[in-house]
């Protein structure tokens, strides 16, 4: 696997527009209850490709607004350049729509923290011109760092150990936190602390670090809530490796999702006896399903944003309700691939 590529400019958007007409087209051959239903998933997919873009055109609306400020101009081309990075990223890596919805509302809340605090910023005031300074840096090297050892090859060994240990994704989370002398349930660590966890692991996966350093957080917590999700996928990543589910899975899994949609735990209840060992447990068959595909598929729903975050908040928990939450099953754009199509053309 290579790095993701970094498009810039009308690449990027391109890159944007194109997973957005692919992903339309898969929304129009699912079987929805209704028609309002369909029309609510197309809209998701049309704002998803809207904030995608917003995120670019406030993140250059501030590179143009502070470009002749001696003190800002640098700290604004630093957060554009994050910006793109995390767009990036979310348009290659994350191909299940419904999951890069939460993923861009983070980055918002983020981007638009750092903004605000920098147009407040006193010049005057050296301690935190240099602190904000350095957030700005520090984010945009850990998306660098995300992007450069996205799906790398480095970790195959230790994914490898991993399955043939029987060791399970909480498991390997308590391993870690214990190893950091992190007292108490992993959900109850400070945000800060549950980043190491997972960056622990990264590193020991051969990958290296994905946070270039201890994170300020001037601007806020809001870009520490993000760098968890994204350092939670690659772990979740890691983990799921070497773990090769069967069409046999996927098929029952679309079949009960076939018309209409059904509620997850009748997704899950009707595909767990296809798997057996570490795989056979509702939470890696739900994020394998969300995150990495099952041989092609997504599970769709407005909730997969609401359930990662619990997911990873927690270092594994699955939560032991969720009813009334509808799902789809569908195959989904593949980012990374559409990108070298642009970047080779």
């Amino acid at each position: 696997m290579a790095p993701l590529l970094l498009l810039e400019g009308e690449k990027l958007r391109q890159l944007a527009r194109i997973i957005r007409n692919q992903e339309i087209e898969s929304v129009k051959n699912i079987q929805f209850k209704s028609e309002p239903e369909q029309v609510k998933y197309m809209r998701s997919v049309g704002d998803n490709y809207h904030a995608a873009l917003k995120l670019l055109d406030d993140a250059e609306n501030v590179k143009q607004t502070f470009k002749d400020d001696e003190t800002k101009s640098s700290i604004a081309h630093e957060t554009y350049s994050y910006v793109e990075k995390a767009v990036n990223i979310s348009l290659q890596a994350v191909r299940n729509y419904t999951l890069r919805a939460n993923y861009l509302s983070k980055i918002g809340a983020h981007s638009k923290d750092i903004f605000e605090a920098l147009k407040t910023l006193d010049p005057n005031n050296v301690t935190n011109v240099a602190r904000l300074a350095k957030e700005a840096n520090q984010y945009n090297e850990s998306m660098q760092l995300l992007m450069i050892k996205h799906q790398s090859p480095a970790s195959r060994n230790f994914s490898k150990w991993l399955k043939d240990s029987g060791t399970k994704f909480e498991d390997l989370v308590a391993r870690y936190q214990n190893k950091r002398g992190f007292t108490g349930l992993f959900k109850n660590l400070k945000d800060e602390e549950k980043l190491l966890v997972y960056n622990d692991i990264i590193e020991a996966s051969g990958r290296g670090s994905v946070i270039a350093d201890t994170l300020s957080t001037i601007s806020g917590a809001a870009g520490i809530l993000f760098l968890i999700l994204a350092a939670g996928i690659m772990v979740w990543d890691i983990f799921t490796a070497e773990h090769v589910l069967q069409t046999a899975t996927k098929d029952v899994m679309e079949t009960a999702a076939a018309v209409g949609g059904a509620m997850v735990g009748q997704v899950i209840g009707a595909a767990l006896p296809t798997l057996a060992g570490v795989e056979a447990s509702a939470l890696f068959l739900m994020v394998t399903a969300v995150i990495g595909s099952i041989v092609g598929a997504f599970v769709l729903g407005s909730f997969v944003g609401w359930l990662v975050d619990v997911i990873f908040s927690s270092g594994g928990d699955y939560p032991l309700s969720t009813d009334g939450h509808t799902c789809y099953v569908a195959p989904l754009p593949d980012g990374e691939a559409i990108a070298r199509q642009i970047a080779h053309h």
